[in-house]
């Protein structure tokens, strides 16, 4: 049965109501996945696509707060051996 057949069964009442469980418990249930593992190989390579992006952001994000740092530590660097030239 379909999805549409049974809501079209649904609304003109030709279900028959269970009385009770019509299977296990927990038969519906998977072991503990991921969300993403769950619902399949495509949305899985999406998260892990969009999670590869965040830590390239990241990390480009890191390397120019490195290179401020380098710049200004060699800004020091230069101002120091151009006043230690000048005092000779």
């Amino acid at each position: 049965m379909t999805v549409v057949e049974a809501v079209e069964a649904y609304k003109t009442g030709r279900l028959e109501s269970a009385a009770g469980a019509t299977v296990p418990a927990h038969a519906g249930s998977r072991p503990a996945l991921s969300r993403a593992a769950a619902a399949g190989p495509l949305l899985a390579s999406a998260q892990t696509a969009a999670v590869a992006e965040a830590h390239r952001r990241e990390e480009v994000a890191e390397l120019e707060r490195i290179s401020v740092d380098l710049r200004r530590q060699l800004a020091d660097v230069m101002g120091r051996i151009s006043k230690l030239e000048e005092e000779r």
